[in-house]
């Protein structure tokens, strides 16, 4: 995906107990992108921002001025990456070779059967 100069601006947002903002934290981060997080729990603008993009679920993604859905988001990455973060939690940890060995195969496995 890279960050392309029309992603100026990446800002998700996220609670601090969601799995699926987890899941989309560990792509942006496997992939190196600059990215804000606003914690839709503890933010003291919170509502502003809720009421803003009228949300009613989490994550979020604001490129630029586009607010994306989960699922939206997930189509940024491939399904190699997405199933990688899903089950061991980062892609590039089996690309590296940083997972146990015992997992390493299995790993490999997954990720080439679709």
């Amino acid at each position: 995906m890279g960050q392309p100069s029309e992603f100026k601006k990446l800002t998700l947002f996220s609670t601090p107990h969601c799995e699926r903002c987890k899941t989309i934290k560990k792509l942006l981060d496997d992939k190196k992108l600059l990215y804000e997080t606003i914690d839709l729990m503890n933010d003291p603008e919170k509502d502003i921002y809720i009421a803003k993009y009228n949300m009613r679920s989490v994550p979020k993604l604001l490129v630029n001025d586009e607010l994306l859905e989960y699922e939206e988001i997930l189509k940024q990455f491939s399904q190699q990456e997405v199933k990688q973060v899903e089950r061991y939690g980062n892609y590039s940890q089996v690309l590296e070779g940083n997972i146990p060995d015992n997992e390493s195969e299995n790993a490999k496995n997954y990720l080439t059967n679709d």
